[in-house]
């Protein structure tokens, strides 16, 4: 295997395609989401290490930054995103997948949140920690908060672990 092939299955996740399988909400009296990981192996047999599941809060931010006005006095904006993870379950277990095999796992992730974060609208304490994020002389103007559920599968090897990211509501 030449060092083209090698940079070739890092940047191609080495063959292995991944889709996930989760409903599109999770409630509050139940904060319990199963995540079933689809793995496909289109290449040659590769060992994965660990399948991990996040729920995910998003914050897409603009940010309107005061230091650097051009000389006309207009502001100069830039988008932010920034992703915390609020619960995440993991498969720790190594497994082979062999060429044109096709592998099903189920996660279950559970949704610990405290009386004060479910008082706030569920996410009031992340919320907060996303809002430190600002830099110096950077104003807020637009936060919005979505949820999202993540798979990625570690695959000894690859660099670029292949993942699948799907919206999520939290009721």
């Amino acid at each position: 295997m030449g060092i083209f092939s090698k940079i070739k299955d890092n940047l191609s996740h080495g063959g292995v395609a991944v889709s996930l399988i989760a409903p599109a909400s999770v409630s509050m009296s139940n904060p319990v989401l199963p995540v079933t990981v689809n793995l496909v192996n289109n290449d040659q047999p590769r060992t994965v290490k660990s399948i991990t599941a996040e729920i995910l809060a998003n914050s897409r931010d603009t940010a309107v930054d005061m230091l650097r006005n051009d000389t006309r006095n207009r502001m100069a904006q830039d988008n932010y995103v920034v992703d915390q993870v609020m619960a995440q379950s993991l498969l720790n277990e190594p497994f082979q997948l062999n060429s044109g095999e096709t592998k099903t796992v189920t996660l279950n992730i559970t949704l610990n949140l405290t009386a004060n974060q479910q008082a706030d609208g569920a996410l009031g304490k992340i919320a907060g920690v996303i809002g430190k994020v600002n830099s110096f002389g950077a104003v807020f103007n637009q936060n919005h908060l979505t949820y999202s559920v993540r798979v990625t599968a570690d695959i000894e090897g690859i660099a670029l672990d292949p993942s699948a990211d799907q919206p999520l509501q939290l009721v």
